[in-house]
């Protein structure tokens, strides 16, 4: 057992390498300093056997200026432990870590603006804390197993010139991953605790930062993980990234945020929140996201899904933020939107492919930025949009409707639920089938759907109208190059100001290949004597303005109209119900013949 009460140890390298070898105790009441005097050799404290440095002292390491700080070491020999005792407190410049391990219960702090400690080799678990008020603590190529991290001040802990690997460790200031000098990577494995801030940041060089789990890894705690990249950098700069065949975990108590990318080979479970949480930052996903109990927000700034694979997710949005495919062409599976989804064209052509359910509780928007190219919602598998959220497609004006596309993919069924409503200008269709059980609504400002797939239409189904005159472009309508099955409610609502006559006819489902007929309509009340009637042929699917016993909408009477009330009423379609009473009986036929006998002329 070695004692220094009071007085100051050094071991210095003046004339060369010096080393003060420690077996066993050392009781530290004072001052031991390891100091580099600008020579061309090192100063080692280094033990030879296990070895705790207690008392209540200081161990101060001392570097020259231009010096290397390996020129003074703290350093446990080959196959010991360095043990820092609990009030013992190591400061200054210079490396920490060799062959052996450290084990620290006391304090680590470099202590000063122009002091930096190195650490290398092993650090196992103590009660101690491994921290900066004032200065560097470089973490540089250390394994640390268990330990914890702090800083405050203008002190600085973290991946400055080094590539360190961090277990189980817990941090409670700011941990920074910072490329200032070359790439760095600090690499994580089995858990994290955060309860401060992780800060991956880009400098401007041309390289990398990364915070890189190397086995499955789990970031708890409750504090934020934050990414920076320089202005006109790449987003790549700075990666929170799942290594090769692991699963990185956001904690429920953790925030992802700040301007960066999010994901690589292995697989991100977000069960906390990632949310840029700025106007000017911009978060980037890529590779495979899972479920978790987490959401993927934005409430300032841009979440750029990119090209990532996501499965059983949800996204949300609030205030200036936006959440969608941007730059890439992401791919959801079974993935829920509770806020804004957006798929748009601002910068080439962008496509957001869909897979077997996408539950739509918000507003998802297919946006045409007058690009040039083209914006798609694209099912590669059958799939549902359910939930009771819009589907809303957006055309420049001048742009063509195809630059804008709910597009189901070759060999595809993509169905709409009951309560989901498609609105808006665009396409929809593409290789493979809609079925339609939701509301179809052309509107915005070319008023008109392009519709070039199959479509069927259940029964709850319903389709809005809104008509402002009789010419092209004065009313909704929706242009059909394939087939479609009509089935359903119609609405018409006419715009303000505009009032309809007598005779006035409306194509609403113009070209390809039309069946079936509506079931009911939602229209206001026509004038005395007259009625409107939407009625379906091969070709078009009308509205007209008539009079009562015109059946066929051909705007007036005659025989036919005769012939076809009496086949409604043998087959006892509800259209020969003219009184409607629910019957079909004598009542009916007194009914035409009355109607009949006044003529169309109202």
């Amino acid at each position: 057992m070695i004692s220094n009460p009071f007085a100051t140890l050094e071991v210095s390298n003046e004339l060369g390498h010096r080393y003060m070898y420690m077996n066993g105790g050392v009781i530290n009441d004072g001052l031991i300093r390891v100091i580099d005097n600008g020579t061309s050799g090192n100063a080692y404290f280094w033990t030879q056997s296990d070895t705790t440095i207690g008392g209540t002292g200081f161990v101060e390491l001392f570097v020259e200026e231009g010096s290397s700080l390996s020129d003074v070491q703290l350093y446990p020999g080959s196959a010991t432990t360095l043990t820092i005792g609990a009030d013992q407190t190591v400061r200054g410049t210079g490396q920490i870590g060799g062959q052996g391990t450290v084990v620290n219960n006391g304090t680590i702090d470099p202590g000063s603006d122009t002091s930096t400690l190195q650490l290398t080799g092993a650090h196992a678990m103590g009660s101690g804390v491994y921290s900066s008020s004032a200065g560097i603590l470089d973490l540089y190529n250390a394994t640390m197993t268990g330990v914890s991290f702090d800083s405050s001040g203008s002190g600085r802990v973290g991946a400055f010139e080094g590539n360190p690997t961090l277990n189980d460790v817990a941090n409670l200031g700011t941990l920074d991953i910072s490329n200032e000098i070359s790439q760095r990577i600090a690499y994580i494995n089995n858990v994290i605790s955060n309860n401060g801030s992780i800060r991956i940041i880009d400098n401007g060089s041309s390289s990398n930062a990364y915070l890189w789990s190397q086995s499955d890894t789990t970031i708890g705690g409750t504090g934020a993980v934050e990414l920076f990249v320089e202005d006109g950098s790449n987003l790549n700069d700075a990666q929170l990234y799942p290594g090769s065949a692991t699963t990185l975990t956001i904690g429920a108590g953790q925030v992802v945020r700040g301007t960066g990318q999010i994901g690589g080979p292995g697989t991100i479970v977000n069960n906390g929140t990632i949310d840029p949480d700025s106007d000017t930052s911009n978060l980037q996903l890529i590779g495979m996201h899972a479920m978790g109990t987490g959401v993927y927000a934005a409430s300032a700034g841009t979440l750029d899904l990119y090209s990532s694979n996501m499965t059983g997710v949800t996204f949300d949005s609030s205030g200036s933020g936006r959440v969608g495919a941007f730059e890439g062409n992401p791919t959801l599976t079974d993935a829920t939107n509770i806020g804004t989804l957006e798929v748009s064209n601002e910068n080439s052509q962008r496509v957001m492919y869909i897979n077997n359910t996408l539950t739509n509780d918000g507003l998802i928007r297919i946006v045409d930025r007058d690009s040039g190219s083209n914006a798609h919602i694209w099912s590669q598998s059958d799939t549902t949009i359910s939930g009771t959220g819009v589907i809303e497609l957006f055309v420049e004006d001048g742009s063509g409707l195809n630059d804008v596309q709910l597009y189901p993919g070759s060999a595809t069924t993509l169905t709409i639920g009951a309560d989901q409503t498609i609105r808006g200008s665009g396409q929809i269709g593409g290789q493979g089938t809609i079925v339609n059980n939701g509301t179809i609504d052309p509107s915005g400002s070319q008023r008109e759907f392009s519709v070039t797939s199959p479509v069927v239409c259940g029964p709850t189904s319903s389709m809005v109208f809104n008509i402002g005159g009789t010419n092209t472009g004065e009313h909704d309508a929706i242009s059909l190059t394939s087939t479609i099955t009509i089935d359903g409610t119609v609405t018409v609502e006419f715009d303000d100001g505009y009032a309809p006559s007598f005779g006035d006819r409306w194509t609403l489902i113009d070209g390809g290949t039309q069946s079936g007929e509506f079931q009911s309509l939602v229209i206001i009340d026509p004038p005395v004597g007259q009625v409107f009637r939407v009625f379906t042929n091969p070709d078009e699917t009308y509205l007209i303005l008539t009079c009562d016993a015109d059946l066929t909408g051909d705007g007036g009477i005659d025989f036919f109209d005769v012939s076809f009330f009496l086949s409604f009423y043998s087959a006892q379609d509800v259209r020969g119900d003219l009184n409607g009473d629910g019957m079909f009986n004598f009542f009916d036929i007194s009914t035409f013949l009355k109607i009949y006998g006044q003529g169309c002329n109202p």
